[in-house]
């Protein structure tokens, strides 16, 4: 069996739960803003990020490095508040762009180096494979985790996510 084949039904479970979790972010400014520590996201840039991660699939798949500080000073764009709609429009974009992406790779491309870089420095470096593994389906579950408990906090209704809530049965 290929690795794509063994990806895409576990890439299916947990985007269908992050995407239950991201349709309940708050749109009102002031929850939007709100973060639960001075060292935390705030709750509209934590969605957004979580909304943006399945776009890396397509790009690890296309590319074989990404520095995210170059030396000709080109960076990714920072955060903005957006929409809850906005962001789970894009989210569903990235979904499926990054399930195509699992789908057509084949063992060889999955077992091909990637690395992240900082300034010409190497950050993390694996397989594709593990690259997505690691920094997108482990990464959209921690984000989705800390979403949840921004939820609760607000005291805002959690969805299930691996069996009911104490909000939802």
């Amino acid at each position: 069996m290929r690795i794509a084949e063994l990806l895409v039904p576990e890439f299916d479970a947990e985007m269908g739960v992050a995407r239950k979790v991201l349709a309940r972010v708050p749109d009102d400014d002031e929850r939007a803003r709100w973060k639960p520590h001075s060292k935390s996201f705030p709750f509209a840039h934590l969605a957004q990020h979580l909304a943006q991660l399945p776009g890396w699939v397509p790009m690890i798949m296309r590319l074989s490095q990404l520095d995210i500080m170059p030396e000709n000073g080109e960076r990714p764009p920072g955060y903005s508040f957006e929409k809850t709609h906005t962001l789970v429009d894009q989210f569903d974009a990235n979904i499926a762009a990054a399930r195509a992406a699992i789908a057509e790779a084949t063992d060889a491309q999955m077992a091909e180096r990637w690395e992240l870089k900082k300034a010409r420095t190497v950050v993390m470096s694996g397989t594709r494979y593990e690259i997505i593994r690691g920094m997108v389906f482990n990464h959209i579950v921690h984000h989705r985790a800390q979403l949840a408990l921004y939820l609760r906090m607000l005291d805002l209704a959690v969805p299930p996510m691996y069996g009911p809530t104490a909000d939802e049965r």
